[in-house]
């Protein structure tokens, strides 16, 4: 893989600043319709850590839109036993759910996930960050990726979650090497970045792109797999 990572670009359209360029499984990825990121500041066994978890989102005006979506879902699960709910009605909501919040084409999810600390005293946030499984200890700053790859959420596909004979999840990839730059960085408002990373079914040329993310509370909870809601 060529690591050089893409200059940041410029560029005035909503979302166009969040891309991954590449192909996963024979797919293109490219624009986001929104960026968001977490950050948690806090102290283990004396030492002070501080994660941040950017998001890419298929949606405009994700940190209100993914919840509502989120809770919509799982109202509709509980729906079946509330409502004594069949397979037809059940599948006409879960479809009119996503319809209304995201559509019904399939859609791209990625999430960094990055531990700014341990680092130095007189280091900030800004600066590489090169990659490490989040499964493996460490002793400076890191990053790791993972890239979701949902399927139309159509009523077929509910139906063949409703009758047992499949299930409605992405196809999740983690990165498994790469870095990512952070750019620009204001506490609990912004982070802005460039990255670059191979995936396990990444094709040789791996991915790579931009970030500018603002901050929203709620990403805190939110995951990755969420097909029936929570």
């Amino acid at each position: 893989m060529n690591r050089t990572i893409l200059p940041l670009l410029v560029v005035l359209c909503a979302g166009c600043g969040n891309r991954i360029g590449g192909t996963v499984d024979d797919l293109s990825v490219g624009e986001f319709a929104d960026g968001v990121y977490f950050e948690l500041r806090y102290t283990e066994d004396g030492i002070e850590q501080h994660d941040l978890a950017v998001w890419l989102m298929p949606m405009e005006d994700s940190c209100a839109v993914f919840p509502e979506l989120l809770a919509d879902l799982a109202a509709a699960r509980r729906a079946i036993d509330e409502q004594s709910l069949e397979a037809q009605a059940y599948c006409d909501m879960w479809e009119a759910v996503w319809s209304e919040h995201l559509g019904l084409d399939p859609f791209w999810m990625a999430r960094y996930s990055l531990r700014s600390k341990p680092r130095p005293a007189d280091a900030g946030v800004e600066g590489e960050y090169p990659w490490l499984s989040r499964d493996r200890l460490n002793d400076a700053p890191v990053f790791d990726a993972d890239v979701a790859r949902y399927p139309a959420p159509t009523f077929a596909a509910c139906a063949e979650e409703f009758e047992g004979s499949g299930q409605y999840t992405p196809t999740l990839h983690r990165a498994t090497g790469g870095s990512l730059e952070v750019t620009r960085y204001a506490e609990d408002e912004e982070l802005v970045g460039r990255v670059g990373f191979e995936l396990e079914a990444a094709g040789d040329d791996g991915v790579s792109g931009t970030f500018e993310t603002a901050f929203c509370p709620g990403a805190a909870d939110w995951p990755l797999e969420f097909g029936l809601g929570l």
